[in-house]
């Protein structure tokens, strides 16, 4: 008999045993340009901006970025796992806190909220989108903004149909399958994780994100208390379109 055959599946929270190797499973993202354009977002709609708020912050490299800058930063996440790998990593330089997207504390009212690396996309119900958008319009100060980005189904369709990962690293192996439901419009994402610290257990973690079209989007910001500043395509100040793989929102309060 195999040890594989021996192993024990664990089926677990997104983002829990993820969050070990999560850095290395993204490594290939450049948060340096991601922070680079969130500054030229905020000096377009809030150059004064001295404090923000990143919701769905993970394990804290957009902080990082952000951290030799000129801002007060605060972190949230829903994930405690992901939140403690950020705290290794960054120490005392930056506040964080676990909490939900929909449920935002208020402890803080930042110049700038950012809900990036289509972190939105996994509220999974239209009421959870009018429920996060509210939250975040009581969160913010008075002239405050809100830059978040969504995937769209373009990019679901080109990149991740049918996509499948397979990656061995110093101390662990996983495998990533990704998959899209037009018909639903669910872009799904399973990690299958083994540690060879853990030699008898696989950890599975199965991820959901809900692809909404632009005009999904703005119907709902329309409908809530904040206002559209822009909608941009792909890391640009150009209009987003039916070509764009990753739109950027930026918001005000009304």
């Amino acid at each position: 008999m195999s040890l594989q055959s021996l192993k024990k599946i664990e089926i677990v929270p997104p983002y829990s045993r993820l969050a070990l190797i999560y850095d290395d499973v993204m490594r290939f993202v450049d948060y340096r340009a991601w922070a680079n354009y969130v500054e030229r977002l905020i000096a377009r709609w809030q150059p004064r901006a001295k404090t923000i708020l990143d919701i769905a912050c993970g394990t804290g490299n957009l902080l990082l970025q952000l951290d030799s800058r000129k801002y007060k930063l605060f972190g949230c996440d829903r994930s405690l796992d992901m939140l403690r790998v950020a705290h290794l990593k960054g120490g005392s330089r930056f506040s964080l806190w676990q909490a939900d997207m929909t449920a935002l504390p208020l402890r803080q009212s930042p110049d700038v909220i950012v809900c990036l690396y289509d972190s939105i996309n996994y509220l999974m119900e239209l009421a959870l989108w009018q429920k996060s958008l509210a939250g975040i319009q009581a969160s913010l100060n008075e002239h405050g903004i809100f830059i978040f980005d969504i995937c769209t189904e373009r990019n679901s369709q080109k990149y991740f149909h049918h996509y499948i990962e397979r990656e061995r690293g110093r101390d662990y192996s996983y495998i990533r399958e990704s998959s899209y439901d037009p018909e639903t419009r669910i872009h799904r994402n399973s990690f299958t994780m083994n540690f060879d610290a853990e030699r008898m257990t696989t950890y599975l973690e199965h991820h959901q994100q809900l692809i909404l079209r632009l005009d999904e989007v703005l119907a709902l910001i329309e409908n809530s208390r904040l206002a559209v500043m822009g909608a941009y395509h792909e890391f640009t100040f150009h209009r987003a379109n039916a070509s764009s793989l990753r739109i950027h929102f930026v918001l005000k309060k009304r």
